[in-house]
């Protein structure tokens, strides 16, 4: 995806109008350099060296150094890996594609995966207009949030809604998205460490940042109530099979004149229970009850 964002939004509004079944797969980022400064770093170099504050062999060492590996975009949350991330929030890529190190096994399998998801979305019926949907332009537009993504996809996700048949984002929603979603991504240019892009895909990428906990709220008053309460959870579970998602119960004992009741313990007893079964059945997957 490096360099191609406008033609991205074209592309977009092409399979809009003729119903194709899209994947992107995104072309990763390059390694950093075992020794040398990355390629936020170099960028520098030309006002360093005027300034003679690096010579010219140094200058020309670190540039070649900066990409670690070839293809991919660059090492920081610019222009090409924030297209990648807001990708994966639009839906159009798979879960944890964003920011993979190009041409290495990860990236390769990627391609695999996405190309057993194309068939997939073909032999559904899906099509792009079924994806890309005003829910879809708000949550990459909270995936850009949270990564503190390159200020170019303040042009280029309305561009995108736009050639898509969506109601653009307005001044006044980019305002409400950012100030009520925090920045948890710490990657190059910002801080406060600036790790490398490919280090926030080794970290979890998109998922791991926009993990998801749903609170089910529920009233402990029978013990039958408490184990439908505790299969309604693992219907939710299982209703997701996507995405990074939590559940948990949160309840409360029934109004009562004294602070605790009899067969309150025993109420509690059973939801506790019923809770560590779920997460023996489903703890070596990524999600879990609570």
């Amino acid at each position: 995806m490096r360099g191609s964002v406008a033609k991205s939004s074209a592309r977009c509004s092409d399979m809009s109008r003729i119903g194709k079944h899209p994947v992107a797969v995104p072309g990763g980022v390059t390694l950093p350099p075992i020794d040398g400064e990355d390629a936020g770093q170099v960028q520098s170099l030309n006002a360093r060296f005027s300034r003679d504050l690096v010579t010219l062999d140094y200058a020309q060492t670190m540039g070649c150094r900066a990409c670690g590996s070839s293809g991919g975009g660059c090492q920081f949350l610019g222009t090409a890996a924030t297209s990648q991330v807001v990708a994966e929030g639009f839906g159009l890529a798979l879960p944890h594609s964003a920011l993979s190190p190009s041409g290495e096994p990860a990236w390769t399998e990627l391609g695999r995966r996405s190309a057993t998801a194309l068939v997939r979305l073909h032999g559904l019926g899906i099509s792009i207009d079924k994806i890309l949907t005003q829910r879809s332009l708000e949550n990459a537009m909270l995936v850009h949030a949270a990564f503190g993504g390159s200020t170019n996809l303040l042009l280029h996700i309305p561009a995108i809604a736009r050639q898509a048949g969506l109601t653009p984002p307005t001044v006044d929603d980019w305002s409400r998205i950012n100030r009520s979603t925090p920045r948890l991504v710490d990657a190059l240019p910002n801080g406060p460490r600036g790790h490398p892009t490919v280090q926030v895909f080794m970290a979890g990428g998109v998922p791991e940042a926009l993990r998801t906990f749903v609170a089910v709220p529920t009233m402990l008053t029978s013990d039958a109530g408490v184990r439908q309460s505790v299969l309604q959870l693992e219907v939710h579970y299982l209703a997701n099979p996507a995405g990074d998602v939590r559940f948990a119960l949160l309840s409360d004992w029934a109004d009562a004149d004294a602070e605790t009741m009899p067969g309150d313990e025993r109420l509690l007893a059973i939801a506790s229970q019923g809770i560590a079964a779920l997460n023996r059945r489903y703890g070596a997957t990524t999600k879990k009850s609570g």
